[in-house]
């Protein structure tokens, strides 16, 4: 009889642990990060190919200002942060270029 409670407390705790497991990969999965991303978030091929400088420490910024676009980039300094009114070189928007 008493293996019984042995086995009723370790699936009781195993519930539990599982339920906060399961509600903290959760929370990670559906929390937002904060502020601007690069348009390659997540897909390490696509931020490898955005790399211009490799360093052993990496700082990701604006870069140039420019006539019509700016640029941003990697640096193995600090950089300023990114300018939000600013359109970037091969983000798409604000193309010369008309669609026809």
């Amino acid at each position: 009889l008493h293996w019984m409670f042995g086995l009723s407390f370790q699936i009781w705790n195993l519930c539990i642990a599982l339920f906060i497991f399961a509600c903290f990969f959760t929370f990670v999965a559906l929390r937002r990060p904060s502020g601007p991303q690069p348009a390659a978030y997540g897909h390490l091929q696509t931020l490898a190919d955005l790399v211009d400088e490799w360093s052993p420490v990496m700082w990701w910024g604006h870069k140039a200002d420019g006539i019509p676009y700016c640029h941003a980039g990697t640096s193995d300094h600090p950089l300023p942060d990114v300018k939000m009114d600013c359109v970037y070189a091969g983000s798409g928007v604000g193309s010369l270029v008309p669609l026809s």
